[in-house]
């Protein structure tokens, strides 16, 4: 609601994201791909009055992980 008497509200909105990631895995390396679409359907929402929020974006990484060989003979 965003009136003292309850009068008035905000309209409902309902958003989707989505989320993909990729593992290569190496002996030293690890490296993680990742790609992710947050309000996937352009959805124009706010969660306070006349306080826009952002639209479809967009996020991608890579983490890379370096990893120690095994030693097995110590």
């Amino acid at each position: 609601y965003t009136s003292t008497d309850n009068s008035a509200f905000l309209k409902p909105y309902m958003l989707s994201d989505m989320y993909a990631s990729y593992r290569i895995k190496r002996k030293k390396i690890t490296i993680d791909l990742s790609a992710q679409v947050n309000n996937l359907f352009d959805e124009q929402y706010q969660v306070m009055l006349n306080r826009a929020m952002p639209l479809r974006n967009y996020r991608v990484g890579i983490t890379m992980q370096f990893n120690e060989p095994n030693n097995k003979n110590k």
